[in-house]
C-alpha cells in the first residue's frame, strides 16, 4: 500500500476548545455582527435545561429554538427547520447536539439565504461514483454563519462539510455537501458530554474510532490525516473504556479531543470499508450508526493488516500487538467492555441475511479507498467471521 503522492487538505473552521467554554459564546459570535440567532438543538438538551443556559449566554440576541429532530434526520425534518429559519429571518445558526442535529443545522445554514427547497440541492449517495447522474441545484454562495457545538464525542460532524439525510422507510440516504457547509466556528466544551447516556457515549466513541482507523489505513490518506488519526486512535485506546466506566471530566476531555482529531482526518480522508458495510446494519437492522460502523472493524483490521506495510508497524506499537489477529481481538474486547455487540447474531442477523448484507454494504466508491482490494468472496469471509 502506498500513500497518495499528490494530495489536498482543507479544513477552515475556527475551533474553540475548553471546559465550560460555551459560556463565552456571546463573545465568540460578536464578529459575525448579527442580531437574530436560530438555535437548532437536541430536544433532550432543551428538556434538561442546557438550551436555557445558552439563551442566557445569548441574552443580547433575539433567539429562536428548533428541536424537532429525530436520530436519523429525514428530508421533511430539514425542510421544517429551514422554513423555521427563513420565517424568523435568522442571520446565524447555532447547532447544539450530536451528529444528527449538526447535520440538520449546517444544511439549514447554507440554504437559509437561497431559493427553493432542500430537495433541490441534494444528491443520491448511490450515484457518487457516477457524477453524470447527480442532478442538483448548485450552491453558488455562502449561507448564513454556522456555529457548531457538539455534545457527543464521536461523529466529527462539526468539522466536515456534508450532511446526511435519511429515509429509513425506503432504506436510502442522500447527501448535501459543499465547502460552504464547513462551520464558521466550532465550540467544543467537553463538560457537555457529562450528561451523555452510556449507550450514546459508547456508540459515538466507537464511531470516532472507526473514523480514525479507516482514515489511517485509507489509500486517500496524507501526512495530515495520518497525524490526526494516529493521535485519535491513541486517545481512544486510552480513554474510551475509562470514559464509559467513570464520569470523570479528564476522560471526557480526551475523548472530545479524539473525536475532533478523527473528524479532521475524516474531512479529508473519508471513511471506507467499515462504514460501507455498517450502513446496511443501520438501515435494515436498526443498529445505531456508530455500533453498526464498528461491527466489521475487527475482521477488517485483520484483513487489512498485512496490506498496511509501514502503517502496520506503527499499529503494532500503538496497540501492543504482533499480528492483525491480535489487533482484531483487542478491538473486540474494547467493544465488549463498553456494551457494544461484536457478533451479527447479537443484532438479529441470520445466515440467510449474509448475501443481502454483502450486496447492500458493498458501496464501490467507499470500498475503493480500502488498502486491500475487497472481492465478494472476501466480504463473505468477513461477514462469516463477524457472525
Amino acid at each position: 500500500m502506498s500513500m497518495n503522492s499528490d494530495w489536498y487538505y482543507y479544513s477552515p473552521p475556527e475551533i474553540r476548545f475548553g471546559v465550560n467554554i460555551l459560556s463565552k459564546i456571546s463573545d465568540y459570535i460578536k464578529s459575525f455582527n448579527v442580531k437574530n440567532v436560530a438555535i437548532i438543538a437536541d430536544k433532550t438538551l432543551f428538556e434538561i435545561g442546557v438550551i436555557d443556559k445558552v439563551c442566557v449566554y445569548l441574552n443580547n440576541y433575539k433567539t429562536g429554538i428548533f428541536t424537532d429532530i429525530e436520530p436519523y434526520p429525514s428530508l421533511e425534518t430539514i425542510e421544517s427547520a429551514l422554513k423555521f429559519v427563513k420565517a424568523g429571518c435568522y442571520e446565524l445558526v447555532i447547532g447544539i447536539g450530536g451528529g444528527s442535529v449538526l447535520d440538520v443545522a449546517k444544511a439549514v445554514a447554507v440554504l437559509a439565504n437561497k431559493p427553493g427547497v432542500v430537495k433541490d440541492y441534494l444528491f443520491d449517495d448511490s450515484y457518487r461514483s457516477n457524477s453524470s447522474k447527480i442532478i442538483k441545484t448548485e450552491i453558488k454562495k455562502p449561507g448564513v454563519p454556522f456555529v457548531a457545538v457538539p455534545t457527543t464525542a464521536g461523529t466529527g460532524s462539526e468539522v466536515v462539510m456534508w450532511s446526511v439525510i435519511w429515509d429509513l422507510k425506503k432504506k436510502t440516504k442522500q447527501s448535501l455537501s459543499h465547502p460552504y457547509m464547513f462551520s464558521s466556528l466550532v465550540i467544543i466544551d467537553p463538560s457537555l458530554t457529562l450528561t451523555l447516556p452510556n449507550k450514546v457515549l459508547a456508540s459515538a466513541g466507537i464511531d470516532s474510532f472507526c473514523h480514525a482507523m479507516e482514515t489511517y489505513w485509507s489509500l486517500n490518506s496524507n501526512q495530515i490525516t495520518i497525524a490526526h488519526s494516529l493521535e485519535a486512535i491513541r486517545l481512544i485506546l486510552s480513554n474510551l473504556e475509562k470514559s464509559y466506566r467513570d464520569n470523570n471530566i479528564k476522560y471526557r476531555i480526551n475523548m472530545s479531543k479524539a473525536s475532533l482529531l478523527a473528524g479532521l482526518a475524516l474531512s479529508s480522508g473519508k471513511t471506507n470499508s467499515s462504514h460501507s458495510m455498517g450502513y446496511s446494519l443501520t438501515q435494515y437492522f436498526n443498529v445505531p450508526h456508530g455500533a453498526a460502523s464498528a461491527m466489521f472493524l475487527p475482521a477488517l483490521f485483520e484483513f487489512n493488516f498485512d496490506a498496511m506495510d509501514e502503517k502496520a508497524k506503527v499499529m503494532t506499537k500503538l496497540f501492543g500487538i504482533k499480528s492483525g489477529k491480535q489487533g482484531s481481538d483487542k478491538i473486540k474486547t474494547m467493544m465488549k467492555n463498553i456494551g457494544l455487540p461484536i457478533r451479527l447474531k447479537q443484532i438479529g442477523v441470520s445466515k440467510t441475511d449474509f448475501d443481502f448484507i454483502i450486496e447492500k454494504g458493498n458501496i464501490p466508491f467507499r470500498m475503493a479507498d480500502n488498502p486491500r482490494q475487497i472481492r465478494k468472496q472476501d466480504l463473505k469471509k468477513i461477514v462469516m467471521q463477524t457472525y
